[in-house]
């Protein structure tokens, strides 16, 4: 369990000694900035992450990529389409 990593750059994760794939890359509770409204900026960190899941390699073969996100962030930050649009597709979704 790796803690404090720049989600946008996880290449950098190797010049920490991390090598390897994993089965599942876990982002939990992304915010670029703590504002109620709609704030761009949260929405660039979930497509800079998704991006950087796959520039690095993370993934295992049938790995999964699984965000923890209160429950109108979801669709408010449109994640489906943004991780789609990265080459993702959606596997299961799960209220908290």
């Amino acid at each position: 369990c790796l803690h404090s990593v720049d989600a946008t750059d996880l290449n950098s994760l190797v010049s920490q000694g991390v090598d390897g794939t994993f089965d599942v890359v876990v982002f939990a509770f992304p915010r670029a900035s703590l504002k109620r409204s709609v704030e761009p900026r949260n929405s660039l960190l979930i497509r800079k992450f998704f991006r950087s899941v796959l520039e690095a390699g993370l993934l295992a073969p049938l790995g999964r990529v699984e965000l923890l996100m209160l429950g109108t962030q979801y669709a408010e930050w449109d994640v489906a389409c943004m991780a789609q649009e990265e080459g993702f597709e959606l596997f299961e979704y799960a209220k908290l």
